[in-house]
């Protein structure tokens, strides 16, 4: 056998080469191409010189026009033939086979496969010499990343940006894989949007007897923030690059709804035009009462509280407006709501002002009797709104 293969010829590219024809040495290899083998009739990866470079789809279209090829099918249509099979049939299949290897090859070019190694890059990473990983991952994780949110901008730590890379070897020696792990960044992601999604807060109008109805919570829309498909990889490769990022996450609204029931157990309204409290349980108003609230120069101040503090009795002391001192003892049925502004007894004004002056120094300020059952109704948490 020694002796008959030192006779044979061979292929060189497409062409075949006698015994006394030297065929060009190979050197410095830097390109990898598709070539066909003589021996098995089958594609393989070899490498070349710069001068006999072929591109991979000139290659693939080499072999599939060779007469190496030709010959190879019209065999197989014979045999088919004795056989008694299908010669359209045998065709096809020979085809799809073809078909399938050209697509395979030009799929393992397009995706960085290494024929030799077999190493693919992962999503959402990079190569890196290891030598400079230290410096590159400090960039990376120190850089300005917005994530807008209607306007508003949440710029995520570098603590955070590390949670979110690893690290792994490369495909050659000296070199690291740095990959975004797209569970850690979706996790950040999605405590985000939570942080800043809210629902409406419904618009509450109340009707009162012989008074013009009233708003006493107006209506907000709420919002929904979601994370588009493909956020992650897009944000992914801005992170890699170290010159910044900036996504914006899309939003839809949530419209309010508008109800004449306040949603509370227990509620103080207190209109400061009108001069009027009502006492709401579970929706429905059950104590009108005439108040006498603070005055032009210290008014009683706008807003929803709650009750935080109850007092049988105490003298309180403060400042007028003119910055003199008072003096008020036994006070009775004392339920604070807002810093020093209470809910109260007032025995030392006459009648005719509740209900129609606002005397306070920001106090709601009741005769006795009804500063006693309403001290008596509404536990310390009572929801109190105070409007105009």
């Amino acid at each position: 056998m020694a002796g008959a293969n030192a006779y044979a010829g061979k292929f060189v590219g497409n062409d075949f080469v006698l015994p006394q024809h030297k065929p060009k040495k190979i050197i410095n290899p830097t390109v990898v191409v598709y070539r066909k083998s003589l021996p098995a009739f089958s594609p393989a990866f070899v490498e070349t010189t710069a001068a006999d470079k072929l591109q991979p789809s000139e290659a693939i279209n080499n072999f599939l026009s060779s007469k190496l090829l030709h010959r190879l099918i019209i065999i197989l249509l014979c045999l088919a033939i004795v056989a008694g099979g299908s010669v359209v049939a045998m065709q096809n299949h020979l085809l799809a086979t073809v078909k399938y290897t050209a697509a395979d090859i030009e799929h393992r070019i397009a995706t960085k496969i290494n024929p030799s190694s077999g190493f693919v890059l992962p999503p959402n990473s990079e190569v890196i010499e290891s030598s400079v990983l230290s410096p590159e991952m400090n960039a990376i994780e120190n850089q300005l990343i917005n994530i807008n949110l209607s306007g508003v901008i949440v710029n995520p730590t570098p603590a955070n940006v590390t949670s979110w890379l690893t690290t792994s070897a490369g495909p050659k020696i000296g070199t690291t894989v740095l990959t975004v792990k797209q569970p850690a960044l979706m996790t950040y992601l999605n405590s985000v949007v939570q942080t800043y999604n809210h629902q409406p807060i419904n618009q509450v109008t109340v009707a009162h007897p012989n008074e013009p109805d009233a708003t006493i919570i107006k209506g907000v829309n709420g919002i929904n923030y979601t994370i588009q498909p493909g956020l992650t990889h897009s944000l992914s490769s801005q992170i890699l690059s170290a010159n910044g990022a900036s996504v914006t996450m899309s939003s839809s609204s949530i419209p309010f709804t508008v109800t004449n029931k306040p949603p509370f157990a227990k509620l103080l309204e207190v209109d400061t035009t009108t001069k009027r409290m009502y006492a709401w349980q579970d929706g429905q108003l059950i104590n009108t009462f005439l108040v006498t609230a603070g005055a032009p120069a210290t008014p009683t101040p706008l807003g929803q509280f709650k009750i935080f503090s109850k007092y049988l009795v105490q003298n309180m002391t403060g400042y007028n407006a003119d910055g003199t001192r008072y003096y008020q003892p036994n006070v009775q049925w004392i339920n604070y709501f807002y810093q020093s502004d209470a809910i109260h007894g007032n025995y030392w004004r006459p009648a005719n002002v509740f209900g129609n002056i606002n005397t306070s120094h920001g106090c709601v300020g009741v005769v006795n009797s009804d500063a006693e059952w309403i001290y008596n109704w509404a536990p310390i948490g009572t929801t109190v709104i105070v409007h105009q």
